[in-house]
């Protein structure tokens, strides 16, 4: 194969990978967000305990999601032999943003006396803080990723 046709060969697959995990991720997210009571009665019978495991479940839905794309995007920067980038993104995004953040969300006693809303205390703080530190991750990865497929086509 001669070098542009590898080029495009590697881009295409980049592409494929992406898209692959993509479709894959907003299936299990629809799954997941639409049918939380039944997969919550899985967990609890108690209509109490099923209530809260329930509306966990729709956010973990969309920690999915995002935790599928930054899954590929990692894979595809390692075999491109980028490890350092992804290595800073992560650490940033799960030390620096997601543990203050949970902190915060899950109601922990704050300076200041700032109000957090109530019902975002507990689990469902911490999953929402979860939730958005890996959605950075992801983003910040989908554009490494896609600065790397522009050095392919080069």
């Amino acid at each position: 194969m001669a070098i542009p046709e590898l080029s495009r060969a590697l881009k295409s697959s980049v592409v494929c990978i992406l898209l692959f995990c993509a479709i894959i991720g907003v299936g299990i997210t629809v799954l997941m967000f639409f049918q939380a009571a039944p997969l919550a009665f899985f967990i609890a019978e108690d209509p109490a305990v099923s209530s809260i495991a329930a509306s966990l479940i729709k956010i973990a839905a969309f920690f999915l999601f995002a935790d599928a794309m930054q899954i590929c995007c990692n894979g595809i920067l390692r075999g491109g032999g980028d490890t350092a980038h992804p290595f800073a993104i992560t650490a940033f995004s799960y030390w620096l943003l997601c543990i203050p953040l949970g902190y915060v969300l899950s109601g922990m006693p704050l300076p200041w006396q700032i109000p957090i809303p109530a019902d975002l205390h507990g689990p469902r703080g911490w999953w929402f803080a979860l939730t958005i530190s890996i959605i950075i991750v992801a983003a910040l990865l989908s554009i490494r990723v896609k600065k790397l497929i522009h050095q392919l086509s080069r």
